[in-house]
């Protein structure tokens, strides 16, 4: 259970102004709940009815009571695949009442504002959370292999994996309230979260028929505005129970412990499963041991395999993963990460997805016009290419030949072109950058929010400037990063070395007073002028670079 905090939340009322303002705040949806009010309904009608709505939203802050018709949940079975007559195929999507969610918006807006302000939140907690996304706590693990890795004397170091069973399903109310009571959340505003998560009920919809209705008794409402910010708080302290340090993102949590002997390395990751049980038992969380798996991160060279140790969490002996065993990957937040950080597993796994899309491309490059054709490039292919390439786009140069010859093909056929014809001046008017500009596009866009203190407050001085080092010697490069050395290829593949690195080249070149956005679309400009336009070779199909 967290510690008291001294100050208290103060739960301030609110406008018919604010109601529409933070009404704009929601997505214009077409799906609807019980009563057959949509957001996007909501939305064209809010400016009428908003003064109404503020009156509705004053009493149930000023007496701690959400409206019962509020708290009813339509459940919509979404067939995932398999046997349709398996209920375990069906994902179920919770839709509740438009204005439910926008008297949850504006509690999680008094919410948000007071953790915040009072630096509540774990700090290594980077899901549901503003400017926070998934690259942040693979960034940070990285970051961690590559410092222990640096030393005179490098560690290994163990990254266990967490898989919590139906966490958001479980959650002790309770708990719930008590810790928000422990966090200053208290008095009337905890008494509304108290009556919000109570005397919830639900219903199937499916093929026009409609179940009974049935009571919710835990768990957190799914499909809800407060829910994930709930769930967040529920776990915060799970950092506090341990005496390492822990990267989650929502339930995804990774705990990372590194030695230089690998049996002390076990005997410390014992300790702290056994300290991770007693808080999931207090919590009533339980975990799914045949998912909770774990990973010894080392270079190639370095031995970091002893069969005769064991990692065991309730008796239960949790699988290791590496080269020796028959999963030899572990998926870490959508990335597939080896035991030697290679990521050609990983690169692999973007190959075989780029080549499902560019058949389906192809299939079309006869049909749909062009400019159909480069939707389908940016909306399919790019996310694929982009997610996560700020951790593994540091191999691009040895591992890119496939991701670019994919790339080709692509461009080729959004343009209807021959299997040989010349990509470059593609590239240009399609204004499509290939994987390697890609690669430092995204580490520029990281390091630009880092010099704007726009990451996450974890990220606050994980680089040092030169005159940081040297304020006394003024030079060119005073606000270059400072690059340590490098023990070993194993950590000059790691994002801590590389990005400062490529910074560095890239630094005298940007404006920091423009806006991200500008100093975007001013770097893409950039790394477009270097591909060629014009075409030298004897190629006949060269000819036909610019189709019509």
């Amino acid at each position: 259970m967290p510690a008291d905090r001294p100050h208290s939340m103060y739960l301030t009322p609110t406008d018919p102004l604010n109601v529409i303002n933070v009404a704009k705040l929601l997505k214009p949806k077409t799906s609807s709940g019980y009563d057959n009010i949509s957001n996007k309904l909501m939305l064209e009608i809010i400016d009428i009815v908003a003064i109404h709505f503020s009156y509705i939203v004053n009493l149930s802050f000023s007496k701690g009571i959400v409206p019962i018709k509020m708290k009813i949940a339509k459940v919509i079975p979404i067939h995932k695949s398999g046997n349709r007559q398996d209920i375990n195929n069906f994902r179920p999507i919770s839709l509740l009442p438009a204005f439910s969610k926008l008297l949850e918006k504006l509690m999680y807006t008094r919410i948000i504002d007071y953790i915040e302000r009072n630096e509540i939140l774990y700090k290594h907690q980077y899901g549901f959370r503003k400017g926070h996304s998934s690259i942040h706590p693979i960034i940070q693990f990285l970051n961690k292999v590559a410092d222990v890795n640096n030393k005179l004397n490098p560690e290994l170091t163990m990254g266990i994996y967490i898989d919590l069973r139906k966490a958001f399903d479980t959650i002790s109310h309770n708990i719930l309230v008590n810790k928000l009571n422990k966090y200053g959340i208290r008095g009337i505003a905890n008494k509304w979260i108290q009556n919000y998560l109570t005397n919830r009920t639900q219903f199937v919809n499916y093929a026009d028929t409609k179940s009974s209705t049935e009571n919710i008794t835990c768990g957190i409402p799914q499909g809800s505005i407060l829910g994930p910010l709930l769930f967040l708080l529920y776990i915060n302290d799970i950092a506090n129970a341990l005496t390492i340090t822990t990267y989650s993102f929502a339930d995804d949590t990774t705990l990372l412990i590194s030695d230089t002997d690998i049996k002390s390395l076990y005997a410390r990751a014992n300790i702290q499963l056994n300290l991770l049980n007693e808080w999931l038992g207090s919590n009533k969380l339980a975990l799914n041991t045949e998912k909770t798996n774990y990973m010894i991160f080392c270079p190639k060279h370095r031995k970091c395999k002893n069969n005769n140790l064991e990692l065991k969490l309730n008796g239960i002996t949790l699988m290791r993963i590496g080269d020796d065993k028959e999963t030899n990957t572990i998926k870490f937040l959508g990335l597939l990460i080896d035991e030697h950080i290679t990521w050609k597993p990983h690169i692999a796994q973007i190959n075989s997805k780029i080549s499902k899309t560019l058949f389906a491309l192809n299939k079309t490059k006869n049909t749909l016009p062009r400019k159909t054709r480069k939707i389908i490039y940016t909306s399919l292919i790019q996310p694929i290419l982009t997610y996560g390439i700020l951790a593994w786009g540091s191999s691009v140069n040895n591992a890119n030949n496939k991701i670019l010859y994919m790339q080709k093909r692509a461009i080729r056929s959004i343009n209807n072109m021959p299997y040989n014809g010349h990509t470059d001046p593609l590239f240009k008017k399609d204004k499509i950058l290939k994987i390697s500009e890609l690669y430092k596009l995204e580490v520029l866009k990281f390091m630009i929010k880092y010099e704007k203190h726009m990451l996450p407050d974890s990220f606050n001085h994980l680089f040092t400037h030169n005159f940081e080092i040297h304020p006394a010697r003024i030079t060119r490069q005073a606000n270059h990063i400072y690059v340590n050395r490098t023990t070993n290829k194993f950590v000059s593949n790691l994002p801590k070395f590389k990005i400062p690195l490529l910074w560095n080249i890239w630094i005298d070149k940007i404006d920091l007073s423009l806006s991200i956005h500008t100093l975007q679309k001013t770097i893409k400009r950039e790394m477009l002028e270097t591909y060629s336009e014009s075409v030298n070779c004897t190629n006949n199909y060269c000819r036909q670079c610019y189709p019509t």
